[in-house]
């Protein structure tokens, strides 16, 4: 079977100072790479754009050595990402890393 990377946005807000973001979380099915969450001050409003937004920042800052694995096993394998709840074939998100990650 298959392993499926998950990505998943997430409000947090602290109560005690008001303060609110968007926590972007990515992790894989069996937990055979590690999982990680970034922080956003902006949010894209699609989930295509959404996962290009963290594959730059990733490329270009690295963010988190674990989303670099994570990205890497799609890169690799070309496998699709459950973004929301929705699921994205490889065939749907493959241009992105074209122009990003390679």
């Amino acid at each position: 079977m298959s392993n499926r990377v998950i990505m998943q946005r997430r409000e947090v807000r602290l109560i005690c100072s008001g303060r609110k973001w968007t926590e972007v979380l990515m992790f894989e099915t069996n937990g055979a790479n590690a999982s990680d969450s970034i922080e956003l001050e902006t949010l894209p409003d699609s989930a295509i754009d959404l996962l290009e937004m963290v594959m730059t920042k990733q490329k270009n800052m690295s963010i988190s050595p674990a989303i670099g694995s994570l990205l890497d096993y799609m890169w690799e394998n070309q496998k699709g990402i459950d973004i929301d709840e929705v699921w994205y074939d490889w065939e749907e998100i493959e241009h992105l890393f074209k122009k990003v990650w390679e």
